[in-house]
């Protein structure tokens, strides 16, 4: 909400890495305790049921959004103070959390000493990471969507809520698969990663939009077996500390990614194509030489 009050891109830019820091604080502590009360229901279930709530709000939010620039004629600043709303009713949800489910087994569980993360994990890392690094992020997509000219203003936040309304839509039955199936799920992801980031290239409407949808069910596979295969993957004594590395693996690895991408943009865009197909193609064979292999 303080992006209202930003008057130069570098304050909005400070902003968003804050934004993006309080993301990274509070992921792995928030998977840790999932994984943890989802046991009894199947690890895949339960991060599918939190992504499609989670979804909610990316959904209402990116809707109000475009309500608001269509009823304000794209003022921006309104806009982004009416955020402050759901934005405190967070904050008040965070506490109540706190009160009703205080300490986490995992944190309080005695640990070994210099223990090391297990070899399936580290693949698992290695592959994650080169799907991330060919995964177009949305700012990047909505920036072709304006610079294209493909659509209106107004419409680019609604696309997005339409990719976080498949993503919704996909997160528990791609849940429901993981529990079924296990890690083979994770087969289909970086083929289907391709094709949504070919939203970068496309230069009409309507391939855009098929683009930005399969844009949205990567996002809620990602959100759902790509967690639940973390608590899967390592003990549960170290959970914490694997979310924490699964965080910062993937964060890093999807900024490089965007920036390469980023570059690339503006000088070829049949190098992005190429640069998404061996990054997926990396981590399908990391994925076929690592952790699918026990």
């Amino acid at each position: 909400p303080l992006l209202a009050l930003a008057g130069s891109w570098e304050i909005a830019f400070i902003l968003v890495i804050l934004e993006r820091v309080g993301k990274g604080l509070r992921a792995p502590a928030r998977d840790v305790i999932i994984a943890e009360i989802t046991e009894p229901i199947g690890k895949g279930k339960g991060f599918g049921i939190h992504e499609l709530l989670d979804q909610v709000g990316a959904i209402a939010g990116p809707s109000f959004i475009a309500w608001s620039l269509m009823r304000s004629y794209g003022n921006y600043r309104l806009s982004l103070m009416y955020l402050a709303i759901p934005a405190t009713v967070a904050l008040a949800l965070v506490i109540a959390a706190s009160i009703l489910y205080p300490k986490i087994k995992s944190v309080y569980s005695p640990r070994e000493k210099r223990a090391r993360l297990p070899r399936r994990f580290i693949m698992y890392l290695l592959s994650i990471s080169t799907l991330s690094l060919g995964f177009a992020h949305w700012a990047l997509i909505s920036y072709h969507l304006k610079t294209s000219a493909i659509t209106s203003d107004y419409f680019i936040p609604l696309f997005y809520t339409l990719a976080m309304f498949v993503d919704a839509l996909v997160a528990v039955p791609i849940g429901f698969l993981y529990d079924k199936v296990g890690l083979k799920v994770f087969l289909g992801i970086p083929p289907l990663t391709f094709i949504a980031s070919l939203a970068l290239i496309s230069n009409s409407i309507y391939p855009a939009l098929l683009f930005i949808t399969i844009w949205g069910i990567v996002m809620g596979a990602y959100e759902t077996v790509m967690r639940a295969a973390v608590a899967d993957l390592v003990d549960s004594s170290f959970r914490a500390y694997a979310y924490g590395v699964f965080g910062l693996t993937v964060g890093l690895s999807w900024m490089v990614g965007n920036a390469i991408l980023g570059f690339l943009y503006q000088y070829s865009k049949i190098a992005i194509v190429y640069f998404v197909l061996l990054a997926e193609t990396l981590s399908m064979l990391f994925a076929l030489t690592g952790f699918l292999r026990k």
